[in-house]
């Protein structure tokens, strides 16, 4: 089973480190995951096919002050709506070191991925690379080192995150990973009017052990991906390019076939 709690896009023109940041609340909807074809397809077969997924999800078109929505969805189309609440609105945290850091994004930014089945444009384009820091200010970067990679992307109020989080760690302890394989993480769509915030102590707190970039106050980092979704996954061929993207929890033992699959190189 794959859950996946998926942003909208942020309101355009405000300036994020100097003004309050407004951000819409979710939908929750119910329905099959919308996991884009990797290049490994048998590998998330099993995911896919597992099925009813919970994803929470941000309408692009409403506006920022509009209310949270729930909508149940079959696996064909939405089948009704629920009750409504208020929705919230960021602060001026966009300073914050233990929320986000500056990241430079290098590269020409991947196409968003789009909901719902279907082929994914970013596959064989090349991976922007990221350059910033983790929440103590060591220095990470992500790029073209002839290396392949596996990122995910992680927000601290997201509920799949959390329960992805102790998974991917305890894998990266455990795994013996292939020589030419690296693991990393974003922290991105960071609020501070939801759970586990500030993101420093979240990770702090559940051990993270995974090389990690602080995305900033517009989320570049995320967008630069083509993020639509939390927990994203990006794989990143040895000759950097983009393998696959998807959205939703991952088992240890597909990761594990992920980077074995990513080791042996570009799949013709």
């Amino acid at each position: 089973m794959t859950d996946a709690a998926v942003p909208g896009e942020e309101t355009a023109a405000e300036p994020q480190r100097e003004t309050k940041r407004r951000r819409r609340r979710p939908e929750v909807r119910i329905g099959f995951p919308a996991w884009a074809p990797f290049a490994f397809v048998g590998v998330f077969a099993l995911g896919v096919i597992l099925g009813v997924i919970v994803t929470v999800l941000v309408d692009d078109d409403r506006p920022a002050a509009a209310a949270e929505t729930t909508t149940t969805r079959a696996p064909a189309a939405p089948t009704g709506e629920g009750p409504a609440s208020p929705a919230a609105v960021g602060s001026d945290d966009a300073d914050d070191p233990l929320a986000y850091r500056d990241v430079e994004i290098a590269g020409t930014p991947l196409p968003r991925l789009a909901d719902g089945a279907g082929g994914d444009p970013a596959v064989g384009m090349p991976a922007p690379g990221l350059v910033g820091t983790d929440f103590d200010g060591n220095p990470v970067s992500i790029d073209d080192d002839g290396r392949a990679k596996i990122i995910v992307f992680l927000a601290h109020w997201c509920p799949y995150c959390q329960q992805e989080i102790p998974i991917v760690r305890d894998w990266v302890a455990a795994a013996d990973l292939p020589d030419n394989v690296d693991v990393y993480s974003v922290s991105t769509l960071t609020d501070p009017t939801r759970p586990n915030y500030p993101p420093a102590e979240w990770f702090t707190a559940e051990e993270w052990n995974v090389p990690l970039i602080a995305d900033d106050g517009d989320d570049s980092a995320a967008g630069a991906f083509g993020l639509n979704a939390v927990p994203f996954w990006v794989l990143v061929n040895t000759d950097n390019t983009v393998a696959g993207r998807g959205a939703g929890a991952v088992p240890a033992e597909v990761l594990r076939q992920v980077a074995d699959e990513l080791a042996a190189g570009p799949q013709s």
